[in-house]
């Protein structure tokens, strides 16, 4: 009889722990950057301080369907979020006035950092950060 609530008692911890492992986190998969009405976008290295180059006209479309390809990935295993973790960032303007910069490779959501996926960037967007400057 013992042995019969041990085996029961271990079957369910295991079945509890594969659904705990099964778990997502809602966030994942999320899209990062609305890449509708774009008016302009100013692309940031060096921790995104300093002078950013803006994105021309002929490299616009490129850049905007880069950028709709960015989604939040896997959460971070750590409490303490770098404060380096983002080291290029974009500054995007939309036609309504609205100006969001944020960093390109992880997001900070509910106090939880989440690294960011996304496509291979366009040829331009290396360009653009070479022509970064760290000082304003």
């Amino acid at each position: 009889m013992m042995k019969r609530i041990l085996a029961l008692a271990l079957a369910a911890l295991m079945v509890l722990g594969l659904g705990a492992c099964a778990i997502t986190d809602e966030n994942t998969g999320s899209t990062v950057f609305e890449a509708e009405n774009i008016a302009r976008v100013t692309v940031f290295s060096y921790y995104g301080q300093g002078t950013g180059c803006d994105v021309p006209d002929e490299n616009m479309e490129e850049v905007t369907a880069w950028l709709a390809t960015f989604k939040i990935g896997s959460r971070m295993y750590t409490d303490t979020i770098p404060s380096d973790a983002n080291t290029i960032f974009v500054e995007i303007e939309y036609t309504d006035g609205t100006v969001i910069k944020e960093g390109i490779e992880v997001r900070v959501i509910d106090g939880y950092g989440y690294y960011l996926e996304y496509d291979t960037p366009p040829d331009c967007i290396y360009e653009l950060i070479y022509q970064t400057s760290p000082i304003e």
